[in-house]
């Protein structure tokens, strides 16, 4: 049984009467769940293919520090972030972007040593 009250929640959905406060909330909220959707990272071929590169130009660019990505021992991922915040500089800017300015590299932090590899 549907209560009065969504009951003239649907009606004014259906004659647009619904504020504009409401409306904004669901927009949010609909994007919160495509947003939740959306994968954090890609593998490099498919950021290539969202790109329109081969895989191979991608993994050379990530090699030489000009693409940012996550190696994981020897897996190689792409934060859809990165692909994200690559494609608002360029519309915003309305220009050519250099990938380069966005990788950063670090150097791998050493190991430390455990109490397993400590010589006795």
């Amino acid at each position: 049984m549907v209560s009065a009250a969504k009951s003239v929640r649907r009606h004014h959905q259906s004659c647009g009467l619904l504020s504009i406060s409401s409306q904004k909330a669901n927009a949010m909220n609909h994007r919160k769940v495509r947003e939740l959707d959306r994968p954090r990272f890609y593998r490099v071929g498919e950021a290539a293919a969202m790109l329109n590169l081969s895989p191979m130009t991608l993994y050379r660019a990530i090699q030489a520090g000009e693409f940012p990505a996550i190696r994981v021992r020897s897996r190689i991922i792409v934060p859809a972030r990165a692909i994200d915040d690559i494609e608002q500089t360029a519309v915003t800017s309305n220009s050519v972007v250099d990938t380069a300015n966005f990788a950063t590299t670090t150097p791998p932090a050493s190991p430390q040593a455990g109490p397993r590899d400590r010589q006795m």
